[in-house]
This record gives structure tokens, C-alpha cells and sequence, in this order.
């Protein structure tokens, strides 16, 4: 009887750890989806987009060497 509770007890701390895996996954995503909002609203005001939709900061280093 002990090894099939431990056995139930594994299986809820893996059950357990699976959710906060999938929680932080979650949080993540939701953190990246805030961080691009924000990039996007900084790139806004910086400059207009260019119409060839180059997403490149003119003062980048990239710039520079294209």
C-alpha cells in the first residue's frame, strides 16, 4: 500500500509542477505580448514607419553598415 501512495504523491507533484510550468508559460507570453506593445509604442513616436516597412532604427548599427 505505501509504494501505490507513493506513487499518488508523485504523480500529484508532477501534475502539480506541469500547471505552474504552464502557469509561467502563460505569464511569459504575456509579459513578451506588454514588452512588444511597448517597443512598438516607443517606435511610434520616434520616427513614421517607412513604406518599404523597414523596421530598422536609423540609429542602429545595422543602418550603418547597409
Amino acid at each position: 500500500m505505501e509504494t501505490a501512495e507513493r506513487r499518488s504523491q508523485a504523480l500529484e507533484f508532477l501534475e502539480g509542477l506541469a500547471q505552474r510550468h504552464d502557469d509561467v508559460l502563460d505569464q511569459l507570453d504575456a509579459l513578451n505580448r506588454r514588452i512588444e506593445a511597448v517597443i512598438q509604442g516607443y517606435q511610434s513616436t520616434r520616427r513614421p514607419p517607412s513604406p518599404e516597412g523597414d523596421s530598422v532604427d536609423q540609429h542602429s548599427p545595422r543602418s550603418f553598415s547597409e
